[in-house]
């Protein structure tokens, strides 16, 4: 009798339910960690985007890591099954855990657009010209449809002035893309499309802040 692999390791103490979504199962061979045995887990990244280039700005931003709390703060891919139960999708991992891995790809997408002099949170605390926030209030894969896994993406960003000190915006972007296989391949290129379409929104508002000429 063949077996059948399961595909996501819960977070929380209850046990995994034994039917899993047969979307998941077509064409994965992932599996859960077993201490002492099993597949060690893939490691994925996250592309930066590259979109078009914006008018460079005499000024400084600064991004602060990325504020992620709860089951999206570890270094594994969430998977909404329901409205209200969140898994991990098994054989795979980030490289890094969730605020280091955004904030890096902010960071690099911030750069490569030209806007600014990017300084991020891994290197010297600095006032900028500008601060940016960002709080991660989804960054998940959908299953519960049935179809293929939807990855969801929102967040909430605030931008402050450092001098004069004051708070410039806040608005929050988000964005949707379906995962174009079954497999965990797809799913995590569908977390980077998602991605990519929300940060095309904060870099487009971004880019609407006055040039201050720098301090």
């Amino acid at each position: 009798m063949t077996r059948t692999k399961k595909l996501f390791r819960p977070w929380f103490s209850t046990p995994v339910l034994a039917l899993i979504p047969a979307l998941l199962l077509a064409g994965c061979s992932s599996i859960i960690d077993l201490p002492g045995g099993g597949e060690a887990p893939a490691l994925y990244e996250l592309r930066a985007y590259d979109g078009p280039g914006l008018t460079r700005r005499n000024w400084i931003l600064f991004i602060e890591e990325p504020s992620v709390s709860g089951a999206l703060s570890s270094d594994q891919v969430a998977v909404r099954l329901g409205q209200r139960r969140l898994e991990y999708l098994a054989g795979a991992r980030w490289s890094d855990r969730t605020a280091q891995l955004l904030g890096r790809y902010f960071e690099e997408s911030i750069e490569n657009s030209g806007l600014a002099t990017v300084v991020g949170a891994g290197t010297v605390e600095i006032a900028g010209d500008y601060r940016l926030k960002i709080d991660i209030r989804d960054f998940s894969a959908d299953v519960s449809g049935g179809g293929r896994a939807v990855v969801n993406v929102r967040f909430g960003s605030l931008v402050l002035r450092s001098a004069p000190a004051e708070i410039v915006g806040r608005k929050q972007f988000e964005a949707s893309a379906e995962a174009r296989g079954r497999g965990a391949e797809a799913i995590i290129e569908a977390f980077n499309n998602a991605l990519d379409q929300a940060t095309a929104g904060l870099l487009a508002w971004l880019a609407e802040i006055p040039d201050t000429g720098g301090t």
